[in-house]
């Protein structure tokens, strides 16, 4: 474990911050030194420093007398990883990540992080720095050359693991310690694998079983089915993700919703509009891999399943809103954003697609628009101006 760097890499709730503190738990008798930061509030990275450094220079006992200038903290942070051997653990590093561009990328004030990652990285020493991220930083990217500068605790020749979500005998073992529930072993495999194994949601919908099922996962599965269940403790967590996405990320991420399978990046060239989409299609796939919302098999491009249905509920909603307000904005150039760049139904996919999409996508948007007219003759109407 000396001289290496870490990244804990997952989606929101997938057990980053559960698996750093399990790691410290089991291996601080392996270290001198153990400290544990969160970077939920993104300090700057000279208050972290002097924070960290504060805490070293106690637990050895030392005069507190940190270093005022960057330079000065990080050569000192430096100096006690070669001398002694310190566990260096940083949580929630997505907070000094910039949001609407490229995955990975700090914001402006927060550029020195790359210095620290960096200088960790590539000299010499026996400590250990830990970071959770819901985005792969770039600069342990860059690290990861064929050099292999970086390396993990797991005797591996790499700096970032990428958490999967449990798998189903473990999720069903999270349900079981809160309470009682029903269900074939077909069924809690399809629950399961429904949320990506995600320890926080899986713990969601446990609460949201008991409550409204009677521990019935037979009954929770029939809503799935219909596409209509995202707790909202969930959406919240997938609120976030989504906000920081940058306006192609967003494209790409409705696209892979509407599509309901896995695709080729040639079939989401052919489906995105603009000259710029196709153009940053690539970079986009490659960002949202960064940020654990996309899923890769083989050559083809999906979501897991419980983002699928975020990302469609959020697609409905936004339609039915442009729509219901286009009389509003009737002298707009462009007064149906979506409805110009994505379509509801695609004419080209298998029956069983359309199908699909007409039961989680064209019927719900229709059933929200006839809430908020109040009649079918006025969304005839209002669909007909759309039209023109």
């Amino acid at each position: 474990m000396c001289g290496s760097s870490l990244a804990l890499l997952g989606m929101g709730g997938i057990g980053k911050t559960a698996l750093a503190v399990k790691f410290g738990q089991n291996f601080k008798t392996e270290f001198d030194i153990v400290v544990w930061r969160s970077l939920q509030n993104a300090p700057t990275l000279e208050e972290l420093l002097g924070s960290v450094l504060q805490s070293i220079m106690q637990m050895l006992q030392e005069d507190p007398v940190v270093p005022t200038s960057l330079n000065g903290k990080l050569s000192k942070l430096m100096q006690y990883f070669r001398d002694k051997r310190c566990l260096l653990i940083l949580d929630n590093a997505e907070t000094i990540l910039s949001a609407g561009g490229g995955a990975g990328h700090c914001m402006a004030k927060h550029e020195g992080y790359g210095q620290l990652l960096k200088r960790i990285g590539e000299v010499s020493h026996q400590s250990c720095l830990l970071v959770t991220s819901r985005e792969k930083p770039k600069d342990i990217v860059a690290l990861e050359g064929d050099e292999k500068k970086v390396r993990t605790t797991c005797r591996r020749a790499c700096a970032s693991l990428q958490l999967e979500g449990l798998k189903p005998e473990d999720g069903r073992k999270l349900f079981q310690d809160r309470g009682q529930f029903t269900g074939t072993d077909a069924e809690w495999i399809r629950l399961i694998e429904h949320y990506g194994g995600n320890p926080f949601a899986l713990k969601m919908v446990a609460a949201g079983v008991q409550q409204l099922f009677d521990g019935s996962i037979a009954e929770l599965l029939e809503y799935i089915g219909q596409g209509v269940l995202v707790f909202n403790d969930i959406r919240d967590l997938l609120d976030r993700q989504f906000s920081r996405l940058s306006p192609v990320e967003q494209e790409v991420m409705l696209w892979l919703a509407i599509n309901r399978e896995a695709v080729s990046v040639k079939e989401l060239k052919q489906d995105v509009v603009s000259v710029t989409s196709k153009q940053e299609l690539p970079q986009a796939l490659y960002s949202l891999l960064r940020r654990s919302l996309i899923e890769k098999t083989g050559k083809q491009f999906s979501l897991q399943p419980v983002v699928k249905e975020y990302v469609t509920e959020r697609l409905v909603k936004q339609v039915c809103k442009e729509i219901v307000s286009s009389r509003e904005r009737a002298e707009s150039s462009s007064p149906v954003a979506l409805l110009q760049t994505h379509a509801l139904m695609k004419a080209s996919a298998k029956d069983y697609i359309r199908e699909t999409q007409r039961q989680l996508i064209v019927q719900p948007l229709l059933e929200k628009l006839l809430i908020e007219l109040g009649s079918q003759q006025k969304l005839v109407q209002m669909l007909k101006d759309v039209l023109e």
